[in-house]
């Protein structure tokens, strides 16, 4: 029965499945893997653990239920599995299992009792006991997967052994002299053994669950610092089996939240305030031909633009932050301020401005399309301080177009970007010093874009037991894919110890 329990535990080292068919939650990032790839990968789970289960040696079991004293010597064991398959059957459920489960167990065994009313008086009785599928059986594991909220939780509900008519043979041969018990040896093992399977796979599974939530981490390290603050993927989210699902293994679609968190040098956690955006294309995370497909939607890179402006605004520039060659130095009888605040240095003669930076008033919008990323960015308030008073305040806006790059160091993607274009508008918000020539300001812009670096989003390959090949890059209407293929490093070695 051990054998049959310690089958399933392996599955999670791997596969997850936590699906709803065909219906995507909004998400930012949605990770696919085909069905092809998951037909195979399932053929080489099953070997593995196949190989794995016949080739376990099992514990002798000693028992006394205060009438039979029992020993169970010598088991031996032959399984063979077939048709791996995973099923969703509801919001947060699934089944997974083989289809052909066929075996044979035998073991050699001892059972002694005490006879009529003399006490110190035994009989033992020894043989073999022989029990093999007659019919093709089936094994399915009822799961529940959530992890919606920060903390997954995984529970197995239930497991059944599907046995046909007929379908086991119990076999109990009796060796000894006196051969009392034989029979009813065989009905206890006919009417205990598949349920003591089923009970003591679920009850296998729930104790080892924990080993397999790091699966399902709500923040993944993008492993990216700015300013002192760290920035994660929220991670949250669920999977998604194909609405176009057939045979024993269909695509799955991982849809993650995929919002960008900071955590700042206090140790706390920020989250976006904006909402994950739908699902651009249907197809695209369906129906693809590589082994995985990355689809990244606009919402990944509005919430990244606002957790940079989170992490560095507001943010203050004093005269002595300016480096000399710059062009232009904050003090009032600096030839650009002459230019486009007249009134300032006749008020303020020649005096020090410190520049303060608000972070946007309006949340980052993006779109995508097949030339690359747009990025809009509204009303971000720069105040000019001279001696504790704000004299002018100047809103800039920004129309970006960036055209995104992808590179590979072992097993870590990255994803940056290219600054193309970058327009400027630029309004006056306020002013005590009179009439302000933003015309200045605009090419002070234009002067620093060469400056403009794009950050760059790395995320280590969670499928760690496999390398990433032949991976590609395109744009499409509202959605950025990845795609490439996956080669296995090793095979996975299943620990039945656990």
């Amino acid at each position: 029965m051990k054998l049959f329990i310690l089958i399933i535990l392996s599955i999670f080292l791997a596969t997850f499945v936590n699906s709803q068919q065909g219906v995507y939650p909004d998400s930012g990032v949605y990770v696919s893997l085909n069905s092809n790839f998951l037909g195979t990968f399932g053929n080489q789970l099953t070997q593995n653990v196949q190989n794995q289960i016949n080739s376990y040696a099992v514990a002798n079991v000693n028992g006394n239920d205060g009438k039979i004293s029992y020993s169970v010597t010598n088991i031996r064991q032959s399984v063979q599995l077939g048709d791996f398959f995973y099923q969703q059957t509801g919001a947060n459920t699934y089944n997974i299992g083989w289809n052909s489960v066929t075996f044979t167990i035998s073991t050699d065994y001892q059972g002694c009792y005490k006879i009529g009313g003399i006490k110190k008086l035994s009989v033992c009785e020894k043989g073999n006991v022989n029990i093999d599928s007659q019919a093709t059986l089936s094994l399915s594991v009822s799961m529940t997967i959530d992890f919606t909220q920060s903390t997954p939780t995984i529970t197995c509900t239930s497991t059944t052994l599907n046995v046909p008519a007929n379908g086991i043979n119990y076999s109990v041969h009796c060796t000894s002299r006196v051969c009392d018990k034989t029979h009813d040896i065989t009905n206890e093992i006919a009417s205990k053994f598949v349920p003591s399977v089923e009970s003591g796979m679920t009850t296998a599974i729930n104790n080892n669950v924990g080993n397999y939530l790091s699966l399902f981490p709500s923040l993944r390290d993008l492993n990216m610092e700015y300013n002192g603050n760290e920035f994660y993927l929220e991670s949250t989210g669920s999977i998604v089996e194909s609405s176009e699902s057939s045979g024993l293994t269909p695509t799955m679609i991982m849809a993650l939240n995929g919002g960008i968190v900071v955590k700042n040098s206090a140790g706390q956690f920020i989250y976006p305030t904006q909402s994950p955006s739908g699902l651009p294309n249907q197809q695209a995370v369906e129906n693809f031909q590589t082994d995985i497909a990355v689809t990244l939607t606009p919402y990944l890179i509005e919430s990244l633009a606002d957790a940079m402006f989170e992490s560095g605004l507001p943010m203050t520039i004093t005269p002595s932050e300016v480096p000399l060659e710059s062009p232009v130095h904050l003090n009032t009888s600096d030839p650009f301020f002459n230019q486009t605040a007249p009134g300032l240095n006749a008020k303020y003669p020649n005096s020090d401005i410190n520049v303060e930076i608000v972070a946007p008033i309006q949340q980052t919008s993006v779109s995508i399309n097949s030339t690359g990323i747009l990025m809009n960015i509204n009303s971000i308030p720069v105040n000019f301080i001279v001696n504790d008073e704000t004299v002018f305040q100047i809103i800039f806006s920004f129309s970006a177009e960036l055209t995104p790059a992808l590179s590979q160091s072992g097993n870590s993607i990255s994803v940056s970007g290219t600054l193309d274009k970058l327009v400027s508008y630029v309004s006056v918000g306020s002013t005590i010093v009179g009439d302000i020539d933003v015309s200045g300001f605009t090419d002070l812009i234009q002067l620093a874009q060469g400056l403009i670096k794009v950050p760059t989003i790395s995320i280590q390959n969670p499928l760690t037991t496999y390398s990433l090949s032949s991976l590609s890059l395109t744009n499409n209407d509202q959605f950025i894919q990845i795609l490439g293929n996956l080669s296995p490093i090793s095979t996975t070695k299943i620990n039945l110890n656990k």
